[in-house]
């Protein structure tokens, strides 16, 4: 029997935990109906659906499916996988969720989890493909190869594949065309006829509103029911942009012109909206934004300290250098707290190597010197390491380049291919965080459509044998998509005289920094010369 949905007291953080992105939502999707989820760009409607999906980790309150919570009661980390295998989710963007070389390999990855016979698997992708409205010659296609519309039936068909209690869609008619769309409201009917639910988060009110039997808004993370009557009885957006169209004509002699917009019945300006936005966020982190300090001092402060780490012998000199680099990289810890696992790895791995390296076997005994040795050096390599990781948050990729080429682009004139070696520089900062970012997408995947339970962030183990060549050949995909934007762009061209749409000029902020550095590597030398 098909369960429904309780939020209570849900709240959600962004993935800095700099900010709430849901605030103590409270609300229930009944069984049997067709909830819509509406909301301006931005308001918190995808981040709604990926948190009743267990893809958001809370911040405090709880969800249920019936009498089960999503969330391990003993195990607030881990998901209830029994309550995994009750829904299917479908992102928001159909080819986020591609991997396999097939379409029929994604359906297969899907129905995994379910521990389905050969021939049921086979009955199962067949009925979904014949649902989804796509043909069967589609199951030998790579998915990146479909039309938008096709890849928004192919996440259709995983989904209906699976025969769950219920659907959770994140804009289902986008890409879609008129005959798709009536295809999804037929099928959505049956569903629900079945006994069946779905939250559906959409802007297309037109297709899915007649089929609503609940509307929850959005608005600024937070989350209330509207009527559907109330819905229908707001303007056609034809008619508002026409209106806000003849409103923008008569302000075009004005030098402050604002952009209006439609909200609730209400009309503000953007420019209300913003400051409203920026009133109600505090702006202590604005300084840890790319454009406050100067890539050059970045680095050359980065070099700086860790040169000075690492020519320290010593456990009590380590210790200090441990205290001093605990506290230069406390203000950045937002940069850098997604590289919390890496830490943890590398601390673990450290621990175990000093610990087999000081082991002696005749007789059986740990001896601290030699010990002492390796401890020191990889403790260095870990401080230089943690060090470095806000680096990445603190410059962009094309700032680094511009530094590069102001820095060094004299060296052009003496035949040194500076260019080269800028765009080089700058692709490896640029291909680092799309690593990571490519990694993250298989880890949702891994508990969106593999029914993982792992943590958010992790991936298990036991799913790398199925993901390992799907994300090199991510990775090599990345790369050919780059190649061909650094084509378009230019790149490669070789330019008499550069031009610099900005140029770089050193700040407050930069001497700050330096200045911290130069007195984080005097502490040791003043150290020396005290004792």
């Amino acid at each position: 029997m098909t369960a429904s949905w309780t939020l209570e007291n849900v709240s959600v953080p962004a993935e800095d935990r700099s900010k709430l992105l849901l605030r103590n939502v409270n609300a229930e999707f009944r069984t049997g109906q067709i909830t819509l989820i509406i909301g301006a760009n931005g308001a918190g409607k995808s981040t709604l659906l990926e948190t009743i999906a267990g893809l958001r980790r809370l911040e405090s309150g709880g969800i249920w499916l019936g009498e089960d919570s999503l969330w391990l009661p003993k195990r607030t980390k881990r998901l209830n996988c029994g309550v995994l295998l009750r829904f299917g989710i479908a992102m928001q963007q159909s080819e986020a969720q591609w991997f396999a070389s097939s379409a029929r390999e994604e359906l297969q990855y899907s129905l995994r989890p379910y521990e389905l016979s050969e021939s049921e698997r086979e009955r199962r992708i067949a009925s979904a493909i014949e649902q989804a409205g796509l043909q069967l010659t589609v199951l030998e296609r790579d998915p990146w190869t479909l039309s938008g519309g096709q890849q928004r039936r192919l996440a259709l068909a995983c989904l209906l594949a699976c025969e769950p209690e219920w659907l959770l869609l994140d804009e289902p008619t986008a890409g879609l065309d008129a005959g798709g769309k009536a295809a999804l409201c037929a099928m959505l009917e049956t569903y629900r006829a079945s006994g069946r639910g779905a939250i559906v988060v959409t802007h297309d009110l037109d297709a899915l509103l007649p089929l609503a039997d609940a509307v929850m808004a959005v608005d600024n993370g937070n989350v209330r029911q509207a009527k559907p009557e109330e819905i229908r009885r707001r303007e056609e957006p034809r008619k508002l942009a026409l209106r806000l169209a003849r409103q923008l004509k008569e302000r075009r002699h004005t030098s402050h012109e604002k952009l209006l917009s439609f909200d609730d019945g209400i009309v503000r300006s953007a420019e209300e909206r913003s400051e409203e936005r920026q009133t109600a966020e505090s702006p202590r982190n604005a300084w840890l934004q790319p454009r406050t300090f100067d890539p050059r001092a970045v680095v050359l402060s980065y070099l700086l300290l860790s040169t000075c780490i690492l020519v320290q012998n010593g456990m009590l000199k380590l210790a200090l250098s441990s205290a001093f680099v605990t506290a230069a990289v406390a203000p950045f810890w937002p940069l850098f707290r997604s590289w919390m696992p890496v830490i943890r790895g590398y601390t673990l791995i450290a621990v175990i190597l000093v610990a087999i390296g000081g082991l002696s076997l005749q007789p059986l005994s740990v001896e601290w010197d030699q010990m002492e040795a390796p401890a020191i050096r990889l403790g260095q390599l870990l401080l230089v390491m943690v060090l470095g990781m806000p680096i990445l948050g603190l410059m962009t990729p094309l700032r680094l380049q511009r530094a590069l080429d102001q820095t060094f682009g004299w060296l052009a004139k003496l035949s040194v291919p500076v260019q080269s070696f800028t765009l080089l520089v700058t692709l490896i900062f640029r291909f680092i965080p799309l690593l990571m970012r490519e990694w993250g997408r298989f880890a949702k995947l891994a508990r969106a459509r593999g029914k993982e339970t792992a943590p958010n962030g992790a991936f298990p183990a036991k799913q790398i044998k199925f993901m390992l060549i799907p994300y090199m050949r991510a990775i090599l995909r990345l790369a050919e998509e780059m190649a061909d934007a650094l084509e378009a762009r230019g790149f490669g061209v070789q330019r008499q005289v550069p031009v610099y749409g900005f140029r770089l000029k050193p700040g407050c902020a930069d001497a700050w920094l330096l200045g911290a550095a130069l007195a984080g590597c005097a502490v040791p030398l003043l150290i020396d010369w005290i004792f």
